[in-house]
């Protein structure tokens, strides 16, 4: 089952309406769920850009794009990973 699978058959099952970043379907990595909060498609980040440079895109656009609209309830959230790859300041900025 993939991931796009995964998504769809929750939609089904649960009726909840699930909002996605329309040609990044390998970059999804789950759906999170909160208090007062719809249950909302999440995506990697480093999987959006690697999708998005294939495409001939850059950072730029996929911040401005795409991780810049506000599509009401359910609009997709990103994952930034930490990893042993990527550091952080004294501030907790990534560097």
């Amino acid at each position: 089952m993939t991931a796009r699978d995964f998504v769809d058959r929750w939609a089904d099952t649960t009726g909840d309406e699930l909002k996605l970043f329309v040609g990044f379907d390998e970059a999804i990595v789950g759906i999170c769920r909160g208090f007062n909060r719809d249950p909302t498609v999440v995506y990697c980040y480093a999987k959006l850009l690697e999708i998005l440079r294939r495409m001939g895109g850059d950072e730029e656009w996929l911040e401005t794009q795409v991780l810049g609209g506000w599509h009401g309830p359910g609009t997709p959230v990103v994952l930034h990973q930490i990893s042993e790859s990527v550091g952080f300041d004294d501030d907790g900025a990534k560097v």
